[in-house]
């Protein structure tokens, strides 16, 4: 199960600094560094992107990590890449078991970035 650790505590979708999204989007086509990445399924965290979020989080992961130990992640969200230069990037599909984005303090989605790119 992949672990995604998250620092935009500002995303509608950080849950304790785990992301509760069903899957993600990392954008950075041509990117040769982590900070030419960034996590486009961001949303501030406002009441109205916590309506539009309800079809796309992982309901059940966030009530099973609510009831399981800080070892157990329940919330494991498919990561969609389209960093191609990326190491990890299998397909599309980002391979690392354990995922960090970045983002303390982001506004909005070019301020985060994905600090496991591995070139």
């Amino acid at each position: 199960m992949v672990k995604l650790n998250c620092t935009a505590r500002s995303c509608v979708y950080n849950e304790g600094g785990l992301c509760s999204a069903q899957e993600i989007l990392v954008q950075g086509i041509n990117s040769n560094t982590s900070e030419n990445t960034y996590c486009s399924s961001f949303r501030l965290d406002t009441v109205s992107n916590e309506f539009r979020a309800i079809g796309s989080t992982n309901f059940p992961g966030e009530v099973m990590q609510i009831f399981s130990s800080q070892d157990e992640i329940k919330l494991s969200p498919l990561v969609n890449c389209h960093a191609r230069n990326c190491f990890y990037n299998g397909g599309g599909i980002c391979g690392a078991r354990d995922i960090s984005v970045m983002g303390d303090g982001a506004r909005e989605e070019t301020e985060t970035m994905c600090e496991t790119f591995i070139k």
